[in-house]
């Protein structure tokens, strides 16, 4: 059960509450652990559908995210902000792999550190640049451990030396998987 809470300006801009009804729950948790009430409060909204609307993405998020994680970025992580979406690559969990960018010519990208190919398709390299996250295809020459891509088209113009990236599977395998942010907070003792 989920209500929410808001201003209403057609009732001279008092509190004014919605119950959330018609949102596909999971019943089977219903079942297991009874029903669970939760006030929800849409700071600043004064429309009822959106304050509705509100309430059902949270219901429907409580629902669905289910796994979190934590880790120490760089300077960079300072640029995300509560709520933003980010893509999250570990090779352990089968979420893509990760490496740094030695360096690039008109036909390779030539990797800092060798990464293990498991077949020999095309795969997509989403690589951070300073415009933002781009995306082209590579192949590969063989399988194992490689230590450079042929380019399957040309790299952007704006990489940065010693650049991110995360390695896809053309089809979908290995994708990295999106998670929201909820806290960023600073190391202590770290810069």
């Amino acid at each position: 059960d989920i209500s929410v809470a808001f201003v209403n300006p057609d009732l001279d801009w008092n509190e004014d509450r919605r119950r959330i009804t018609g949102v596909t729950t999971d019943e089977a948790a219903i079942a297991k652990h009874g029903r669970i009430p939760l006030d929800f409060i849409a700071v600043g909204c004064t429309n009822e559908y959106e304050a509705i609307r509100r309430a059902q993405y949270r219901l429907i998020s409580s629902q669905t995210e289910k796994t979190t994680v934590n880790f120490i970025t760089t300077r960079i992580g300072v640029l995300t902000r509560l709520y933003d979406v980010i893509l999250v690559a570990d090779p352990t969990m089968g979420w893509s792999q990760t490496g740094r960018i030695k360096s690039y010519d008109s036909s390779y990208i030539y990797l800092r550190d060798p990464i293990f190919i498991e077949t020999n398709e095309p795969y997509i390299l989403k690589i951070q640049t300073i415009s933002g996250i781009q995306e082209i295809t590579v192949l590969v020459e063989a399988i194992g451990y490689v230590d450079r891509f042929v380019l399957g088209e040309p790299m952007p113009v704006d990489v940065p030396e010693q650049t991110v990236f995360s390695l896809e599977q053309a089809g979908g395998l290995g994708l990295a998987k999106p998670f929201r942010v909820l806290s960023v907070e600073p190391v202590e003792g770290s810069p």
